[in-house]
């Protein structure tokens, strides 16, 4: 092989490398835009889900409060319907006498 032909085939393997490195580094940069892209969503999603978080659990606390308020309501119930048998147990009484 002559001196040419040599220096033309690095020159062409060189060409061919530059090429492949271009390439890579094209897809090197959409990969990290890509990455960046997720990442920011990433954060996004992880803020959504904190708020629903808060919002679940300010949720829990109010349904709790409604059962206790629904508890409490049921024991009152249960005094005045007691108070009422007996207002009725005295006026029958009175009534019959």
């Amino acid at each position: 092989m002559s001196e040419k032909n040599k220096y033309d085939s690095l020159l062409e393997e060189l060409s061919s490398l530059e090429k492949q490195v271009y390439i890579y580094v094209q897809r090197n940069q959409e990969l990290n835009n890509s990455i960046n892209q997720l990442t920011n969503r990433n954060r996004v999603l992880q803020q959504e889900n904190e708020l629903l978080q808060l919002k679940l659990e300010e949720k829990e606390i109010m349904s709790q409060s409604a059962e206790a308020e629904k508890t409490s309501f049921r024991g009152d119930r249960d005094i005045l319907r007691g108070q009422i048998d007996d207002l009725i147990s005295r006026l029958d009484y009175h009534l019959r006498s």
